[in-house]
């Protein structure tokens, strides 16, 4: 049983949910385009169901995401749609009982609860359930490497990218993503979960430069090229937009130098040192596979 099956059936056996059927309309999907984002029709017309509540993830995740919604609400579904522009719900029937998408996608670890989402302590319980089981977006994905598709995507050299992430979170020689730095102060975690609730909780009590994952982005000055603080976590977006940054700088210095060196400051000293620790890395890089640290320790 692969694992979009195994998700689906410990979400059958686990989940039902009672519908108010008086508040609901009942609507087919039409086509389900991602995990949060769902068009149905009732008949007379078509509409976009989008769901607040949930963050689809992107990456390799993002692909088991969408799989996952397409399977477990094919087109064609009958369901029942609660239009609420606070709370939207969507019901559907399974042997008799009633599933509560919103439940069943956090159980099957196909979306995270959205940080912007006034009722995120009703549906984290679901999420942190998924965590604990590591299925769905928790678990391990094989995909093509991450420096290889940001770089191409880009048009940054991969071998590059790797050296910028061993100078800002190199540990045991490979780049470590659950990594933050908070005011000149380095932390590692066990995992993304640990290193997200971390900075969560520094940024809450006013920490305001604070450098981010596997390329080390600081949210102060690139925090807006994240959709939110789970995503600049992710080791591939994390990647992305540092190539994006390093982009930027060549585009305005024309001198890849001067476009790594301004990564990490304009102030030429701390450019130039910057920029030796990253040529260093540069020339290790062509000995090393570009793998990702998986132990903090």
């Amino acid at each position: 049983m692969n694992s979009v099956n195994v998700a689906m059936a410990l979400t059958l056996a686990a989940l039902t949910a009672t519908a108010a059927q008086a508040q609901y309309l009942d609507v087919r999907v039409v086509r389900v385009t991602s995990v949060g984002h769902i068009e149905v029709s009732d008949g007379g017309g078509r509409y976009a169901v989008t769901l607040p509540q949930l963050d689809a993830p992107r990456g390799c995740h993002g692909d088991i995401s969408t799989k996952w919604a397409q399977q477990f609400v094919p087109a064609g579904t009958m369901l029942k749609w609660l239009p609420d522009p606070r709370d939207p719900r969507l019901v559907l029937e399974i042997a008799g009982a009633n599933i509560d998408y919103l439940r069943a996608a956090l159980s099957a670890g196909a979306a995270t609860v959205s940080l912007k989402s006034d009722l995120q302590e009703v549906w984290q319980p679901y999420q942190d359930a998924a965590s604990h089981s590591k299925i769905g977006l928790w678990a391990e994905c094989s995909v093509e490497d991450p420096f290889e598709r940001a770089g191409r995507e880009a048009g940054i050299a991969k071998r590059l990218l790797y050296a910028v992430a061993l100078t800002e979170s190199g540990r045991q020689g490979a780049p470590f993503p659950w990594t933050l730095n908070v005011e000149g102060q380095g932390y590692f975690y066990p995992s993304r979960q640990d290193a997200h609730h971390a900075l969560v909780t520094f940024l809450k009590r006013g920490a305001r430069s604070i450098d981010v994952g596997i390329m080390q982005v600081n949210l102060l000055y690139n925090g807006s090229r994240f959709k939110d603080t789970w995503q600049a976590l992710d080791p591939y977006t994390n990647i992305r937009v540092a190539a994006d940054i390093l982009k930027d700088n060549f585009a305005r210095e024309n001198d890849v130098a001067r476009a790594v060196a301004h990564y990490h400051s304009r102030t030429p000293w701390r450019g130039a040192s910057y920029l030796q620790r990253v040529s260093n890395n540069y020339q290790r890089s062509a000995l090393l596979n570009t793998t990702i640290a998986k132990d903090p320790k």
